[in-house]
């Protein structure tokens, strides 16, 4: 019992730094008009503030999985998570629609690590039998996220602002850091993977 304990604190370590990372990547897609108001630049180079995460996370994931195989995953997961909570502060900060992008593109790269190394963490942290299941939750949380973005983006925006969004994620994703890093245990390295 207190096996499965462990690895129920294991698993929700991994899934909310997962969480963390993933709702900011659609969180603006109702929000563009707003912005693009705000920073005084047109709607159609804003649309990058979605578009620019999206291509990074798709582009950078896998190799930051090997990544993962060479240095450790849990370390990936650590550094991906303090990348993530800066360019968060720095998105928040942005003060024209260059910036804001640049700094959303490169906080989703740094982010992107975060996939793979929780999906390897879980991987070997859960015995053949029980994997399955915690691999259900892994994909929930991955594509859930990004969904719970775009639902909780235009009421936040509404109320508080857009920055108040990536204010807000800084405490989150530090959260999520402390607990990953308190819980998870590292993976063995693979260099010659």
């Amino acid at each position: 019992n207190v096996a499965r304990s462990g690895l129920g604190r294991g698993l929700a370590a991994a899934l909310f730094g997962l969480f963390s990372v993933g709702f900011t990547i659609t969180i603006l897609s109702v929000s563009v008009p707003r912005i693009s108001e705000d920073l005084g630049s047109d709607a159609s180079t804003v649309t990058w503030v979605v578009t620019g995460p999206i291509l990074a996370f798709a582009i950078v994931g896998p190799a930051m999985g090997k990544l993962g195989d060479l240095y450790g995953h849990r370390r990936l997961f650590g550094i991906a998570m303090v990348a993530v909570a800066v360019f968060a502060a720095l998105t928040a900060a942005a003060w024209s629609a260059a910036t804001l992008i640049a700094f959303r593109v490169l906080g989703a790269a740094a982010g992107a690590a975060v996939g793979p190394a929780s999906l390897a963490i879980i991987n070997r942290l859960f015995p053949p039998d029980r994997r399955v299941q915690a691999m259900g939750y892994w994909s929930m949380v991955s594509a859930g996220g990004p969904v719970i973005g775009v639902v909780a983006g235009g009421p936040i925006v509404e109320s508080f602002g857009w920055r108040w969004i990536f204010i807000g994620q800084v405490p989150l994703t530090l959260l999520g850091l402390l607990v990953a890093m308190l819980i998870l245990p590292e993976t063995d390295r693979r260099a010659a993977s």
